[in-house]
């Protein structure tokens, strides 16, 4: 994830000019879908005078999907370590999608760890993480990443063990939401964040999984929901 400069985040000129960012010939109107339903969370978490307690708990149901979605991007991380044992560039670069899936469909919980996240996902220099792997394997059609694909895997775990142990906020949840869609605007529209690989829209979809999960239904029902399992990649040791 990009670096977000909070003083360029403001409500009604960040929908406008990330809307004219969607450009209906590159098949991705939807997009504009996306920032109006990123815009409605915003308003919905937005701060009032009523206490933050409820709107927390709300926030906290949410736990399990953020857990999901981390094993669902660390099993990919494994599988890419299994291609790569393999010789397997195809088997590779699908794990490496794979991967991203989970981790697209979580962002907007996970961008509040600043460390980790730089580690997971820094774009556009990036020499760790994602993208970094991305740009030898599709870019260049390498394998020699094994380094990179462990420190991949060992990152996503420490998140994951971090998850289980951090209180969840409809704050934070208002600034992952804001961040994704300055992000969305600013160059996921344009095919910027993964060009190597092709899947900058699949992750502006998966980025905008919440809007299918009804986050913001479950915040004004102050929805508790159970409480979550604790991470199956926080039961063992780093693999």
């Amino acid at each position: 994830m990009k670096d977000l400069d909070a003083s360029a985040v403001g409500g009604g000129d960040l929908l406008t000019s990330s809307l004219g960012a969607a450009d209906p010939a590159t098949g991705a109107p939807w997009v504009a879908r996306l920032l109006s339903g990123l815009a409605l969370m915003c308003m919905t978490l937005a701060p009032s005078a009523s206490p933050a307690e409820p709107l927390d708990g709300a926030a906290e149901s949410y736990r399990p999907l953020i857990t999901e979605e981390i094993d669902h991007s660390l099993a990919g991380a494994r599988a890419l370590r299994a291609a790569l044992i393999a010789k397997n560039l195809e088997a590779a670069q699908q794990a490496w999608i794979v991967a991203r899936v989970g981790w697209e469909r979580a962002e907007v919980f996970t961008s509040g760890f600043t460390e980790l996240d730089a580690e997971i996902d820094a774009w556009p220099n990036a020499v760790t993480g994602f993208h970094a792997i991305e740009a030898k394997l599709f870019g260049a059609q390498r394998m020699d990443i094994q380094p990179e694909t462990d420190a991949l895997i060992f990152h996503l775990t420490d998140l994951c063990v971090k998850i289980r142990d951090t209180r969840l906020t409809a704050q934070g949840l208002l600034n992952g939401a804001a961040k994704l869609a300055y992000e969305v605007g600013e160059s996921k529209a344009d095919g910027g964040e993964s060009r190597f690989s092709g899947t900058s829209l699949d992750d502006m979809r998966n980025n905008a999984r919440w809007d299918r999960d009804g986050l913001p239904h479950r915040v004004r029902s102050g929805n508790r929901g159970a409480r979550s399992p604790a991470c199956r990649c926080a039961q063992g040791e780093y693999r």
